[in-house]
């Protein structure tokens, strides 16, 4: 049975969450993360600044989050 998790507390993303950002002038403009986790895997939730869109930045941590758990042997949807 697969067990599926939301983050209740910072500290438990922390230790078992996995997230990239894209900076631009000290603001997070473009983030990929772990919406949720289960036994083998992960549910991904990309956001984007609107002011950002059309420039491959969602692209871009998306692919970085999705090596990065193929690298740990997660699955990522």
């Amino acid at each position: 049975m697969t067990t599926v998790r939301l983050y209740r507390w910072i500290d438990d993303y922390i230790n078992r969450g996995i997230g990239y950002s894209i900076f631009y002038k000290g603001d997070v403009v473009c983030g990929a993360s772990s919406y949720s986790i289960y036994d083998d895997g992960i549910e991904i939730e990309v956001a984007t600044d609107p002011n950002h869109r059309r420039k491959g930045l969602a692209t871009a941590v998306s692919a970085a989050l999705i090596l990065d758990c193929l690298e740990k042997a997660k699955y990522p949807n």
